[in-house]
């Protein structure tokens, strides 16, 4: 006999996140189901770095990425996932946008 499977946590998902520069920052907005969390990757000079682990933060839904340059273009990525407990169930990256940080947007300006 076959054991019924969930579609509930079976592959994670995430809609489209929003992303902004604001201030001195970049913004992003995750759109997270309640029991999933979500990588965030930012690409520069085409190296990626996980710059957000919504699992360790207590604001699971923002991310601002403060460690930007004026004038440089970064490329951001989100991977959900879900942590059973004993292993992690991952989700397909989702790429959430390429932003060109203005001169009077960064650093010490």
């Amino acid at each position: 006999m076959l054991k019924p499977k969930s579609t509930r946590f079976s592959v994670p998902n995430i809609d489209k996140p929003e992303i902004s520069v604001n201030s001195n920052e970049i913004d992003i907005k995750l759109c997270l189901a309640e029991y999933y969390d979500a990588l965030v990757y930012r690409e520069e000079n085409g190296k990626r770095k996980l710059v957000f682990d919504s699992r360790n933060s207590d604001k699971k839904q923002e991310f601002n990425d403060i460690d930007i340059e004026a004038e440089k273009e970064y490329s951001y990525y989100v991977i959900p996932y879900f942590y059973t407990g004993e292993k992690t169930i991952l989700g397909g990256e989702v790429f959430i946008g390429k932003i060109k940080v203005p001169a009077n947007n960064a650093g010490d300006s």
